[in-house]
């Protein structure tokens, strides 16, 4: 008796050990979850990006999201999401501007082979050569301006699934046009479109085609180049803001016609906020509190300079902004049309020439070259300090 219990005992521990072998098995044996392999595709892309000597992305809540919904829609349609409108309409549900600089890579996920479960390892070699470093997708992930990234990633029950990754420039995120936040600005930015065109496409995209040289109405843009010095051109005197130009000339190919000419943007820092989104609406064409512009015409019969430079009006200040002037931390921005199109915004920008001496090494100490009574020399440390400030939307990033 004593003997059957010791057996029963024995079995008892070796059922308890392979029990625990066996549940120790299926927690090695588990397949990767959508969480794990986002944080596999998430590494790898900054990888790509740190290969290339580029910024690193941020991983942000709102492109997620965007990036799921992609993955989800996908999951239940059982087809690839490639058209236009409905990326749009997903994008905008998601406080995302589809007008945006933007790429859209989409791969194939997996965790299994057969009945085998692959282990985190080689799931992390396939993503990287199927999926993430392929050719042409880290070709659509070297654009500079990129900053903002989304992963999605939807699996079914067999351990299958989609991969949805959106990667995007600052413009990409479009959660500061609600109008609440538009409320908070002392000075609000503009939603109208001030009688004007809206900017011809020069540059691709997904969205959008370039429109040729021909049929551009801003060709003639291109026929200036001293951008930096008409960025330091704007002056404010009394209600308004003046253009000032040492060589009218130069400005021709810019005030040629009669629907050419100017307008100011004013920008508030308050816009640009670390702790919300930028206080703007991406899909429309302006940033700030845009002045009634001023065409060619106007411009050059209001010239008060009669040397051959210009000194002419190109904005009124409205009047709230003249009262908080003083209190507002601002930019103006000079917004260039031609033929009533919306064709170039010049941010502020900022140059200096700076003089400077160099004093050769004398071999010999001061007291061999001084008079007796003479004030002895003592040399002196020096600290300049050079000022200058970084454009709002740029400080931010």
């Amino acid at each position: 008796m004593l003997r059957m219990l010791r057996m029963l005992r024995m079995l008892k521990v070796v059922a308890l050990i392979v029990l625990a072998l066996i549940d120790y098995t299926l927690v090695a044996q588990e397949p990767l979850t959508a969480e794990q392999i986002k944080q596999i595709v998430y590494k790898l892309v900054q990888q790509v990006r740190q290969d290339n000597n580029l910024d690193t992305l941020i991983l942000a809540d709102f492109v997620d999201r965007a990036a799921y919904a992609f993955a989800d829609h996908h999951m239940k349609t059982r087809q690839t999401v490639r058209d236009k409108s409905l990326i749009a309409r997903i994008m905008e549900e998601n406080g995302l501007n589809p007008l945006a600089k933007y790429t859209l890579l989409v791969g194939r996920a997996r965790t299994k082979r057969g009945r085998t479960v692959l282990s985190e390892t080689e799931v992390a070699e396939m993503l990287a050569s199927k999926f993430v470093m392929k050719k042409r997708n880290v070709k659509n992930m070297m654009d500079p301006d990129f900053a903002y990234l989304g992963i999605g990633v939807r699996l079914d029950e067999k351990g299958a699934g989609v991969i949805y990754v959106l990667i995007g420039d600052p413009r990409l995120d479009n959660r500061g046009s609600d109008k609440k936040l538009r409320k908070q600005l002392p000075i609000r930015y503009t939603r109208g479109k001030r009688g004007l065109m809206p900017p011809p496409v020069e540059e691709p995209s997904r969205t959008r085609r370039a429109v040729p040289d021909k049929d551009n109405p801003c060709s003639d843009v291109k026929k200036f180049d001293d951008w930096i010095k008409l960025s330091r051109s704007l002056v404010i005197q009394d209600k308004y803001v003046f253009l000032k130009y040492d060589r009218l000339t130069d400005l021709a190919p810019l005030l040629d016609g009669k629907k050419d000419g100017f307008a100011v943007e004013i920008v508030l820092k308050d816009q640009f906020s670390c702790d919300r989104p930028n206080i703007m609406d991406w899909q429309r064409y302006f940033r700030g509190k845009v002045l009634k512009p001023r065409y060619s015409g106007k411009i050059k019969a209001a010239n008060e300079n009669i040397t051959g430079g210009l000194y002419a009006p190109v904005g009124k200040l409205p009047g709230k902004f003249r009262k908080l002037q003083n209190q507002l931390d601002y930019e103006m921005n000079l917004i260039v049309i031609q033929n009533k199109t919306f064709c170039k915004r010049i941010l502020p920008g900022y140059y200096d020439t700076v003089s400077f001496s160099v004093n050769p090494e004398f071999r010999f100490y001061p007291d061999t070259f001084y008079r007796q009574g003479d004030k002895r020399f003592k040399p002196v440390r020096e600290k300049h300090t050079i000022e200058f400030k970084i454009y709002f939307e740029k400080g931010k990033y």
